[in-house]
């Protein structure tokens, strides 16, 4: 109702105190169903008949009746009430409850090898949560491509707002096939690497800097071979190509590699999942983020998941 120029607007708990007080018939009922005291009520009720102008309740000695014009009002409210509450219990479903669709991103070689059991598993478990994998080696924009998590290899991450928590660290080495190593030697200190063909993650270089028991050594070597996808650099150490520069994550000695020069590395990576910032994370994210935390690439739990995993294939 307009007073004047100025239109009312009822607090929603002036909206639940008539609505329990009409349903109930009894001020002392909704008070108690409602957890508060019956001057309190009371007071709530008053306030919108008056922004209203307008009289909802007659009150008599034992009961109070609907007016005509709060029989009308009601009719209008109760409604309105239930679809708030509704919506109020499937917010907070969403907060305890993992539902919905996840949209996460991850390199090519996280998404082709550590994640597909996760994923599949997680959903087996949550069947109200979808997920979308998107395939990315750039750096997504969460917030505003509308990302839940990333998970991201990286020296370090840049302060950025997000959330981000480190679950595992891995050596950058240097992985190369037995039979190629057979044919052209094992390398026995950093500088054995120049009689060797180099596939190198990134763009070609001239010189290495391994880090191991002697300290840093700078190492002239020979780019035959540069790519940006970790998958095509394991699948040539795997054909005899060469020594790659490869996350020992992902190259792992169970693929049929050799770890060359294996107290030396050029760096550690880190294993990130980030997230956007929120004051309540919601539940699919949490609990994605502690499946993936539980099921890191060197954990027990992924090694176990993994062996039934493939067993069930």
């Amino acid at each position: 109702m307009l007073h004047g120029t100025q239109q009312f607007f009822p607090q929603l708990e002036e909206l639940e105190a008539f609505v329990r007080i009409a349903e109930l018939g009894s001020l002392t009922a909704a008070a108690q169903r409602l957890r508060v005291p019956k001057s309190t009520l009371s007071r709530r009720l008053s306030r919108l008949e008056e922004g209203l102008g307008a009289q909802l309740l007659t009150r008599t000695t034992r009961k109070l009746h609907l007016t005509e014009v709060g029989a009308a009002y009601l009719e209008r409210i109760a409604p309105a009430l239930a679809h708030i509450d509704e919506a109020n219990r499937e917010a907070q479903g969403d907060r305890d409850t993992p539902r919905g669709h996840l949209r996460i991103t991850a390199p090519v070689d996280l998404a082709t090898t550590w994640l597909p059991p996760l994923i599949a598993t997680f959903c087996a478990r949550h069947p109200a949560v979808t997920v979308e994998v998107l395939v990315e080696a750039r750096f997504m924009d969460l917030v505003g491509e509308g990302i839940d998590l990333a998970v991201r290899p990286a020296a370090e991450l840049a302060d950025s707002g997000l959330v981000a928590r480190r679950i595992s660290t891995t050596d950058l080495a240097l992985w190369a096939s037995p039979r190629y190593l057979r044919r052209r030697s094992l390398p026995r200190v950093p500088a054995d690497l120049e009689r060797h063909v180099m596939a190198v993650l990134g763009p070609p270089i001239a010189r290495l800097t391994l880090r191991g028991p002697e300290g840093v050594r700078h190492t002239d070597v020979k780019t035959a071979i540069a790519s940006n996808d970790p998958i095509f650099l394991r699948e040539l150490a795997l054909k005899d190509g060469g020594i790659v520069i490869l996350p020992s994550l992902f190259a792992r000695a169970d693929l049929g590699l050799v770890r060359v020069l294996p107290d030396w590395a050029l760096r550690q990576v880190g294993l990130y999942l980030v997230h956007p910032a929120a004051r309540v994370v919601p539940a699919k994210v949490r609990a994605f983020r502690d499946y993936l935390t539980k099921h890191a690439p060197d954990s027990t739990a992924y090694r176990a998941l993994l062996r039934r995993w493939q067993m069930q294939r």
